[in-house]
């Protein structure tokens, strides 16, 4: 979350056990994709929101391909391309992972989350941040 949307939320600041633990599994997704692989609504275009995630989680469950309710003629070869060639197992194991520990947060706890690993806040001393 870049530090302007973060203020345009409200600067939220949430120091837990949550949002520090989520910092290495964010950092595991990007080790698989630089733009946050089926977690890019969320990681990239903070789309926070609840439905946001369980469409992150669809795809996720699905090698990577989109639900058929929400594509269209734009996502037809991307959706050839993922059917025939699915996301691989450890990518989809790390975004299975951060897209678990963020469905378990609350909206606010995923600003703080993400604002900490985009650099906007520092966690107290004794936290694993990037």
């Amino acid at each position: 979350m870049c530090c302007g949307c973060w203020n345009e939320e409200g600067g939220t600041i949430i120091d837990n056990e949550k949002v520090r633990a989520v910092q290495p599994l964010i950092q595991a997704v990007y080790a698989h994709s630089c733009v946050g692989g089926n977690l890019h609504i969320v990681l990239d275009d903070n789309n926070l929101e609840d439905s946001n995630l369980e469409f992150c989680s669809y795809c996720i469950d699905h090698g990577g391909v989109m639900p058929p309710d929400k594509c269209n003629e734009v996502h037809e070869r991307y959706q050839n391309e993922k059917q025939a060639n699915p996301d691989p197992p450890d990518q989809l194991a790390a975004e299975r992972a951060c897209c678990d520990a963020l469905m378990a947060m609350t909206y606010d706890e995923r600003v703080s989350a993400l604002s900490l690993w985009d650099g906007c806040w520092k966690a107290q001393t004794g936290s694993e941040t990037p």
